[in-house]
């Protein structure tokens, strides 16, 4: 093999090496978490107001209104159905809704957005659980949790 060949085939590997460590920067920069959650709510949001609107996802929840909470969603790809099966063992498990404890207020960023969330504990017939209920400005649902109380 001539020197020349070589000297091609040496600029050819490194040219690779280093545009794949060009991508693997550029991935890595570009898939960093949100920014951090804090306490507090965002400007836009009250506690009064995110209040009623996780009270009403809840009572849809204890309903078992699984379309209205689907149609909640900021993302179309919820589905009823998905929420159905991820919720109704656990619904079955605690029983009948008692009321509401204790509740502290989030907020932060996704995707550039801004979002609220509500934690709220919840006692029902068998057990104490966690709501926690996250809200885009527009008031659609960002995400929604039903999680066993911490003891």
């Amino acid at each position: 093999m001539s020197a020349s060949r070589k000297g091609r085939g040496r600029l050819v590997v490194s040219l690779t090496l280093a545009a794949a460590l060009l991508t693997c920067v550029l991935l890595t920069a570009c898939s960093q978490p949100d920014a951090q959650v804090e306490k507090g709510l965002p400007s836009w949001a009250t506690e009064e107001g995110v209040t009623v609107w996780a009270h009403e996802v809840v009572d849809e929840f204890n309903a078992r209104d699984y379309e209205a909470l689907a149609a909640r969603y900021q993302d179309a790809g919820v589905t009823a159905d998905q929420l159905s099966q991820n919720l109704s063992a656990a619904q079955d498990e605690y029983g009948a809704f008692v009321e509401y404890g204790d509740k502290t207020f989030l907020h932060g960023e996704s995707k550039g957005r801004s979002y609220a969330t509500v934690i709220e504990q919840a006692s029902y017939e068998n057990g104490s659980a966690e709501f926690r209920v996250s809200f885009f400005e527009d008031g659609s649902l960002a995400g929604f949790y039903f999680l066993k109380a911490k003891e």
